[in-house]
């Protein structure tokens, strides 16, 4: 009988990694050790646990004697060899202070009498649970090593407990914060829109520093935007301006372009394939993707579509466009110019909100009509979980075919064209049938563009008129208009696509009338 008085060793234990019985997988030859031990720690009479053996013996994957090992043969690591240093540099020096099990939830806290540091661990899952602390800014490292910081105000996380162990540790100061990153990554809001920020800080070893907005001072360069306590900015004016956030020092700026509010906006002419990826699944390698000039809906190109597959199932030939398309301010619909072939094809939609969580526009049949057809798709169906600002993600493109039969080889073309977004805050004045009484230079549309934009004006009196576009520099770009015009309404073209992105002014005169405005060109 061991008593109270009697020391213990253990001086052969381990757990082979081998494919036959018991089977232990290395995750599992990680944990079981690691929170050995943990356990260990516990019982007062256990001097000793020495691990057998600290390198596999031999090559063989079916002999349990060959892989008992910390180390392969060949002296690499498996994770246990890594779990195990990540413990001994957590709590070597450290006595158990307090335990704490609840159900399957285990927490071990080690102390040496200046630092402390918790262990924590579920048997079997996982679970969530709110731990309360002294301090505010904390450091959660698993059992590999790699460090996450939390500062939160109230001195409370809600932490994980998996299979694997994880180390917490109460800090008075963080690392170096190297930089900050910030979500939603847009970086552009139109007016009257409400984001709310968050901002992630990087040390120099790439570790995450998690900061509760409450714990930065937050402010606007400028009166073109506002920013209240929580990091939840209200576009107010048009123009640009930075985000400026500082935490104990270290400080975050970003610049944001404001635009008008829109009645639609184009997020993609189709003019090349720069912003978009895409992969066939079942599609025979004759299928080509193209820029064509000769059919459009908006200047100068659109993208040609020749398929090829060999029938199998519906839904089973797919073309799936990767993009990252943000859409500014709170659209209400999603829209695509389409060039059918009389085929009654279906498109999915795939966006993530600002939170970056995932919705889905279920695939549907689109007419089987010949000719352009413009496809129109609510984004006010996800429900109160689905947050703005928000981005298209992916485009599915199913080749439905009527009537096909497995096994034969289908073909045909269609066209996409002026990806882009509406909603209904706005309208387009239309001053065609208006009697002119006066000059008037109208914001162009749309705004921003890529890369044509209409720029209407009204000339109340027969004379010249001068349009011209210059760069933010002053510096003129090109005239558009230097002829006499009859009193009346006029629209033009501008099309920026040999320019940079950027924001550019259109001036018109004609007279004594002389007026400015800015525009903005978005690639």
């Amino acid at each position: 009988i061991v008593g109270i008085n009697k020391s213990l060793w253990i001086t052969e234990l381990g757990y082979p990694t081998s494919k036959v019985w018991p089977n232990i997988s290395l995750d599992d030859q990680t944990n079981f050790l690691t929170r050995l031990y943990l356990l260990g720690k516990n019982v007062e009479q256990l001097k000793s646990l020495i691990y057998y053996d600290l390198k596999n013996d031999c090559i063989d994957d079916n002999n349990n004697e060959c892989n008992f090992g910390l180390l392969k043969y060949d002296l690499s690591s498996k994770p246990a060899f890594n779990s195990i240093k990540t413990l001994i540099s957590k709590i070597s020096d450290k006595e158990l202070a307090f335990t704490n099990i609840n159900g399957l939830n285990y927490m071990y806290t080690f102390s040496n009498g200046t630092d402390s540091v918790i262990a924590v661990w579920h048997k079997s899952a996982s679970a969530t649970n709110t731990l309360n602390f002294n301090k505010n800014k904390i450091q959660i490292t698993d059992s590999y090593n790699n460090s996450q910081y939390f500062y939160d105000i109230d001195k409370s996380l809600q932490i994980t407990f998996e299979k694997s162990p994880k180390y917490i540790s109460e800090l008075d100061s963080f690392p170096k914060i190297l930089n900050f990153e910030i979500s939603p990554t847009i970086d552009t809001l139109v007016i009257g829109q409400k984001v709310k920020f968050k901002l992630t800080g990087n040390t120099n070893n790439s570790e995450l520093i998690f900061i509760e907005n409450e714990a930065f001072q937050w402010s606007f360069s400028n009166s073109n935007a506002v920013v209240d306590s929580i990091g939840q900015i209200t576009a107010l004016n048009e123009g640009s301006g930075f985000l400026i956030a500082d935490f104990e020092g270290n400080l975050f700026q970003k610049e944001f372009v404001i635009i008008p509010d829109y009645d639609c906006f184009e997020i993609e002419s189709f003019n090349d394939t720069n912003n978009f990826s895409y992969m066939f699944t079942n599609i025979l390698p004759a299928t080509m993707l193209s820029i064509v000039d000769t059919n459009y809906t908006t200047p100068n190109n659109s993208l040609l579509i020749d398929y090829h597959f060999q029938y199998q199932a519906i839904n089973s030939h797919k073309i799936t466009f990767t993009c990252d398309y943000w859409l500014y301010g709170e659209p209400d619909t999603l829209n695509l110019d389409i060039y059918n072939n009389s085929q009654p094809h279906a498109f999915e939609f795939h966006l993530n909100d600002a939170d970056d969580q995932a919705y889905k526009i279920n695939a549907f049949q689109i007419p089987a009509t010949d000719g352009w057809y413009t496809l129109k798709k609510s984004l006010n169906n996800f429900g109160s979980t689905f947050n703005y600002p928000c981005k298209l993600t992916k485009i599915i493109l199913y080749l439905v075919q009527n009537g096909a039969i497995v096994g034969n080889i289908y073909s045909g073309s269609i066209l996409l064209d002026n990806l882009g977004i509406c909603n209904d805050v706005l309208s387009l004045i239309d001053h065609k049938n208006e009697q002119v009484n006066e000059f008037q230079l109208f914001q162009n549309y749309p705004n921003p563009f890529n890369p044509t934009t209409m720029i209407k004006y009204s000339i109340a009196i027969e004379g010249l008129v001068e349009l011209k576009i210059y760069n933010i520099l002053g510096e003129e770009i090109t005239t558009l208009i230097n002829e006499n015009k009859n009193a009346g309404n006029y629209s033009i073209e501008f099309n920026g696509q040999d320019l940079s992105s950027g924001v550019y002014f259109y001036r018109i005169k004609s007279g004594k009338f002389t007026e400015i405005k800015k525009m903005i060109l978005m690639k």
